[in-house]
């Protein structure tokens, strides 16, 4: 991967919204930048394939998953992964793998510059 490519997390709920999030991580991936798949889902099981799944996202939250699925409390499981996901971003990003991070499960997309081709190709 050249210096220019970057790294970018794609964070959802995969068991609901899995075809969207592919959907974005696969015109990330058309620009030329790796696409990170964060699961944060507690629902049914993610409907794509995570490189991050929601164990491991509550796991950087100190959190028992199964425990808290086994509770059936949405309100209680939205919460809790909210509070998870960013520590788990927190230590990749440490870690130099992510270089950005979009979510649009909460309509919240934070960027400095629009996202470009590393070969310095528009549309993307």
């Amino acid at each position: 991967m050249s210096s220019s490519c970057k790294t970018i997390a794609v964070l959802g709920t995969l068991d609901s919204k899995g075809e969207e999030h592919a959907f974005v991580a696969n015109l990330i991936a058309s620009c030329g930048h790796t696409p990170l798949v964060i699961d944060v889902g507690t629902g049914g099981p993610p409907t794509v394939t995570p490189e991050i799944t929601r164990y491991e996202v509550a796991a950087a939250g100190g959190i028992d998953l199964e425990a808290l699925m086994e509770r059936q409390d949405r309100g209680e499981c939205v919460v809790a992964m909210s509070e998870a996901a960013p520590k788990l971003v927190a230590q990749l990003a440490s870690g130099q793998r992510p270089t950005g991070s979009l979510s649009h499960e909460y309509s919240v997309i934070s960027h400095e510059k629009r996202l470009e081709h590393p070969a310095g190709k528009s549309g993307c």
